[in-house]
């Protein structure tokens, strides 16, 4: 339960994991009382075979609803000041919770202005709240664990073709994406007319999507923290922690950035 004065600390699994991931984290955290005092943890899972955007859009409207349900007179300044964690993939979709993308997660897909998309109205409506938002303003703070914001390497090469491969998109996205793309044949990129790209898809280095994400940028208002592994030295990728190398967790504008050996 929420105690008023406490700051929300959010943390965003990554992918092919749950909000297991974070357990051992949360019970450190209990026992240090300046923790205790200050802040209060809450998780947030979603199924990582999932869309990435609505996945995304899931945690928008969920930490929208969080904090009008339980400050709906905007009295606790603690809910105007929370920190997402985002671990790996979760990185990715914290940021998307403090950016303005305007038109640039759309143009990444698609190769005609929204304007001109044919859809029912519903479901224009549904895109649209997919591709276009805006930064969430109680949000004051980002820290990245790990997180790809340049690709890896390992989504290009067999495994990362395998995963993706495995992956199953849930029904409704699905449907989604046929009937965009039946109505407007020539609107979506040749790359995918099949189907949208998947989580595996998304963390290759030439994605138009990734290139998107990592060009966009967080009002004046949110601080953002980076936390890299540098382990060894892969042929593929050079340093980093077998899995994202240094050079895809880093992150221009950071205000702090700590490399864990």
């Amino acid at each position: 339960p929420h105690r008023a004065g406490r700051v929300p600390v959010v943390f965003i699994h990554g992918l092919a994991s749950d909000d297991g991931t974070w357990f051992d984290l949360l019970n450190e955290l209990r026992t240090r009382p300046w923790f205790h005092r200050r802040f209060e943890a809450w998780v947030f899972q979603y199924p990582t075979g999932a869309s990435f955007f609505e996945s995304s859009r899931q945690l928008r409207r969920q930490l929208a609803a969080a904090v009008r349900r339980l400050d709906p007179e905007g009295t606790d300044p603690a809910l105007a000041n929370l920190v997402l964690v985002g671990h790996s993939m979760g990185g990715l979709h914290a940021k998307l919770q403090v950016v303005d993308p305007g038109t640039a997660l759309w143009d990444s897909l698609a190769q005609v202005p929204f304007e001109r998309l044919r859809a029912p109205p519903a479901l224009r409506e549904r895109v649209a709240a997919t591709y276009f938002f805006k930064p969430a303003p109680f949000v004051k703070r980002v820290v990245y664990i790990a997180t790809p914001h340049g690709g890896s390497a390992l989504a290009s090469l067999g495994v990362g073709r395998f995963a993706s491969a495995t992956i199953r998109q849930p029904p409704e996205t699905v449907a989604i994406h046929r009937e965009i793309v039946r109505l407007n044949p020539d609107a979506v990129r040749p790359e995918y007319v099949k189907g949208l790209p998947t989580t595996i898809d998304i963390l290759e280095p030439r994605s138009s999507v990734l290139q998107a994400i990592h060009n966009l940028r967080p009002p004046c208002w949110v601080s953002q923290h980076t936390i890299l592994g540098d382990v060894c030295t892969l042929p593929v990728s050079g340093p980093g922690d077998k899995v994202v190398p240094v050079s895809s967790a880093r992150l221009p504008g950071v205000v702090s950035e700590v490399t864990v050996p």
